[in-house]
């Protein structure tokens, strides 16, 4: 199968990769292409989740990759290279630490630099752990206070991007970037609402939640990277992947809360049939689920979990009422009773 051929290929490739060093230089056989480089045209090194980074001072080279982490030899290797090559992100933080103090819009002398960085630090610490916390005790309640609450937690993680004077970033590497981050508080908060959102609304057909759901995440999107980019912590890519994460998460939850929890439509009670009752087996447990037959103005038949005492009350061939509202923003949903 693919999958199988797909980790029989990872491992060959892994048996193939192997680091020499030469009196001149470093010879590094990576996954599918193999990179030299002299000592000479070594700039420094930077250290990141396993992976050693070794930086060229010319563009005539690439910067080399090493998974040393796996390496027999690592914490030799590692030792070996920090004696012999300049720390790249230990010079990082010194020169913006030195950038700070001379920054004159975090206050007018040093030590009221300092305080102000200080504080956007710990503004963003309370923000990561609070919001955490908020998020997941109201993923257990139903009411609106509660959507509303969940809805606010990443909004106020963007607001103080644009509130702490550049200090608070999306996402900070300590070991390269003097700047506070906020990322696990707003993907954290977000994945909560997300699931808040599935746990309590069923959407008759999803495919209409895509265009208010792509603007939303458009512009939250936007938001995040306008201020929240920190290019001096690296990985920028990564930064990257993880706002459109955070976005779309966001976007999709943001909008069936609104559509669901705030609808004032009035209740049309349709019915249907159940084609398929079953019990299936997951990882946290077994699940019972309905095959309905088409409700609405909805074509296809519909798969959903539901509790174990409409499992009990219904069987195949049965007719059960779904009860339908129209929703805010026009997306027709549903629920069982």
């Amino acid at each position: 199968t693919p999958v199988f051929v797909a980790i029989a290929a990872f491992i060959v490739l892994n048996m193939f990769r192997k680091l020499t060093i030469t009196k001149d230089g470093i010879l590094y056989r990576g996954r599918l292409s193999t990179q030299q480089i002299p000592f000479a045209a070594i700039k420094g090194y930077r250290f990141f989740q396993g992976q050693m980074v070794l930086e060229p001072l010319t563009t005539a080279y690439s910067p080399m990759v090493i998974i040393y982490s796996d390496h027999k030899h690592a914490d030799e290797l590692q030792l070996w290279v920090q004696k012999r090559f300049k720390d790249l992100n230990a010079a990082d933080l010194q020169a913006a630490h030195l950038q700070l103090l001379q920054d004159e819009s975090l206050g007018a002398s040093k030590q009221e630099r300092k305080h102000t960085h200080k504080q956007a630090k710990k503004i963003a610490v309370i923000y990561n752990v609070l919001g955490i916390i908020a998020a997941f005790v109201y993923l257990f309640f139903k009411d609106a206070f509660s959507s509303v609450v969940l809805m606010l937690i990443p909004l106020i993680g963007i607001a103080l991007l644009y509130t702490n004077k550049g200090i608070i970033k999306f996402y900070s590497d300590s070991s390269r970037s003097i700047h506070a981050q906020v990322y696990p508080g707003i993907i954290l908060s977000s994945g909560f609402v997300f699931v808040h959102s599935l746990k309590n609304y069923q959407i008759l057909q999803e495919q209409q939640l895509f265009i208010p759901a792509l603007v939303i995440a458009g512009i939250i999107m936007l938001l995040l990277y306008k201020r929240g980019i920190n290019r001096a912590a690296g990985t920028v890519k990564m930064q990257l992947l993880f706002m459109l994460m955070a976005s779309l998460l966001y976007a999709v939850a943001c909008t069936r809360e609104i559509n669901c929890r705030f609808d004032n439509s009035a209740v049309k009670i349709y019915t249907t049939k159940v084609i398929r009752s079953y019990v299936a087996k997951e990882r946290a447990g077994q699940s019972f689920r309905f095959v309905l037959d088409t409700i609405a103005a909805k074509t296809s038949t519909t798969n959903i979990v539901v509790s174990y005492q409409l499992y009990s009350r219904f069987g195949v061939g049965d007719t059960l009422p779904v009860f339908v509202k129209q929703g805010s923003l026009q997306i027709q949903w549903y629920w069982l009773e």
